[in-house]
Parts: C-alpha cells; structure tokens; sequence
C-alpha cells in the first residue's frame, strides 16, 4: 500500500509539472526545442514569444528551420520568471526575509515584457581590413547562438576591396532567410561599403549621411586594360543592383553608384529611375560621373528613413516591442576577424621575405 501509494503521488507530480509547463512547442531541425505561445504563422515563418535567459522575447523562425510543431495550451504563469524559493521551500533558521523588506528589482519588474533582441556589427574603416567578411559571418552566426535574429550594422566607411565586397555580399545571401539586416548610414557607405545597403532589409541615415561611389574599377585609358575594366564595373554593378532590388530598393540607384555610364532620375514623387520618366524629373546623376547620394535624397527616394538616435531608435520606428540590444557581440567578432587577418598578412611578409633572400642568394 506504501509503494501504491507513493507511485501514485509521483504520476499527480508528474502531471502538474506537465501542465505547468504546457505550452506550444516548436522542434528544429538541429534538434533544438522551443517553447512558447506562437502569435503569428505565416508561409514562410512563424512567430513565437517563449523566455530565453528568463526574459520574455519574441522570436521569428524561418520554416525550413523547423522539424515540427504542436501546439498546446499555454500555462499562466509561463512567462512568469524564475524566483527564488518561498520561505516555506526555506528551512527554518535559513528563512531569507530580504523579499519582505526590499522592493521587486527592476528586472523582475520588466521581465514580463516581450523583448526584440538585436547586435550591433560595426563598419568601420577599410572593407577588407578593418570590416571582412569573416568577421561578418562570426558575427552572424554568434547572435543566432543566442536566438538573435535582427543584426544591425552601424556603417562609417570610405569603401575597400571589391573582393572583400562580393564575399560579404554572399554572406548576408546565405542568411537572408533567418536574418533581419538593418543598416544605420551613421557617416559614409562609400564604395565598397555600399554592399551593407543594398543587402539590408531596412536602411536608416544620419542627417549627414551618404551612400553611393560604388565604382570598383578605373576607366583610365593609361591602364591598358579599359575594356576589361568597363566590363568588370559592369558586372559589379549588375551584381549591387540585383541585391538591392531583392531588398526592396531602387535597383537603378545603387547602379548609377557603381557605373558611370548609367543615369538617375528622382520624381515628384520619391521615385528613382534610371531614364526620365517626366519633364518634372530631377535628374541626380549623369553618365560622366558616379552617384552618391545624401540622407535627404535617400528619405525622399524612400530607401531610407532618418534617425537622429541611431539604431537604439530602430525599435520604436518600425514598432518592435522591447527593441534590446546584446553587447558587444558584434564588435569582439569584427576585432578578432581583423586581428586574425593581420596575423596572416604578416605571416605572409615574412615568408616572402625569405623567398626573396633565399633567391638572391642563389
């Protein structure tokens, strides 16, 4: 009877604990589980709001990432976060009184509130020095690790290396289906920097902003090679404005930044072309020179829209509840890229450096 008895008290735990912990349940394909109340279903994502690291975040998941869902009521007190254990779990003479003297803190207090996480990537200098593609990818992949799927690059850049370019290009491609990518133009997206805009999903300015010189290749005649430059310019430019129109943008625009040939055209009402399309056109660029264009004439453009807070403002301007940032994920990753490269260039030198003493003194 003892035995029968206590069996019997385990199932009732084990089903409480069960229905404390009902919720919808979304398995991935890399075998992770996540727990929630999914609030919206789309066909190619679903949205669920669960706790991760006992605060309460929403979180968009691609569904190709996804092996099964099953849906389930939702206990109240789900999103309730974790507490300390009651005086009455405590023993008698450790019975911690602290509760009963000191107000909830702050983060007990806003932990029922949803959360948007989101990292910060900075661009800052030379792209394929400073800012590399490596570095882009690790810090990508590091704040999916922690289920942050919103990835804001703040970008300060006179441009750099095409090849760097084109290979960051094709690492915002490879995570487009499960990446947010904002851009905040704090300074210049020049040149090879233009590659952050055109892969964004939202593009913000700075009022003094700028965005565009995207021309990889000179047309000097005195390199001997102007056939072979106008045609890589042109497939660099193909390549920028395909992007951009995948995002949403004016694939004309980004064009015109990156060859010289082609013309922009502003309308009356915010749209760029790349031919006029009325008497009333503004006409932006010509075929002589490269397009850059201003904070003003992105909003106008509609391609961007100006915030003077910066990417902390992201949030409440496209109303994400909770918009919170995870520090400095992005700067170690962009830091410890470029330290890595470093090591290899120098590391590259020296042995040339001995390949050319060893030939001289053969």
């Amino acid at each position: 009877m003892k035995i029968r008895g206590t069996l019997r008290a385990a199932c009732v735990l084990i089903a409480l604990a069960a229905a404390g912990a009902a919720a919808d349940v979304v398995t991935l394909k890399d075998g992770r589980v996540i727990e929630g109340r999914i609030t919206a279903e789309s066909g190619g994502a679903v949205t669920i709001e669960t706790m991760v690291s006992n605060i309460r975040t929403i979180e968009e998941i691609p569904k190709f990432r996804i092996a099964s869902i099953e849906r389930k009521p939702l206990a109240d007190d789900f999103f309730e976060p974790a507490r300390p254990a009651s005086d009455e779990d405590s023993p008698p003479d450790r019975v911690d009184r602290r509760a009963e003297r000191d107000p909830p803190s702050s983060a007990l207090r806003d932990a029922d509130e949803p959360k948007t996480m989101y990292v910060i990537v900075p661009i800052e200098g030379t792209i394929g020095e400073e800012v590399t593609a490596s570095g882009v990818r690790d810090s990508i992949e590091f704040a999916h690790r922690r289920r942050v799927n919103h990835i804001v690059f703040v970008v300060d850049s006179p441009g750099g290396y095409l090849y760097e370019a084109r290979q960051i290009m094709d690492v915002l491609r490879e995570f487009d289906e499960e990446t947010v990518f904002h851009t905040y133009i704090d300074g210049g997206a020049i040149s090879a920097a233009s590659v952050f805009a055109a892969g964004a999903d939202h593009i913000y300015v700075a009022p003094d902003a700028s965005l565009g010189g995207a021309v990889a290749y000179s047309r000097n005649n005195s390199t001997g090679a102007t056939q072979v430059d106008a045609k890589l310019n042109s497939i660099w430019a193909s390549e920028l404005a395909a992007r951009a129109e995948s995002k949403g943008h004016p694939g004309d625009a980004f064009r015109a930044m990156a060859e010289q040939t082609a013309e922009a055209w502003l309308t009356e009402d915010g749209s760029l072309h790349g031919s006029r399309t009325s008497p009333e056109d503004e006409q932006i660029d010509g075929k002589s020179t490269i397009l850059t264009l201003r904070a003003s004439q992105m909003v106008r453009a509609e391609m961007a829209e100006l915030l003077d807070l910066g990417a902390e403002s992201i949030g409440k301007s496209r109303d994400l509840p909770g918009w919170h940032e995870t520090p400095r994920i992005g700067e170690r990753a962009m830091a410890t890229a470029a330290k890595r490269r470093q090591r290899l260039i120098d590391r590259h030198s020296h042995l040339r450096r001995n390949l050319d003493l060893a030939i001289e003194a053969a």
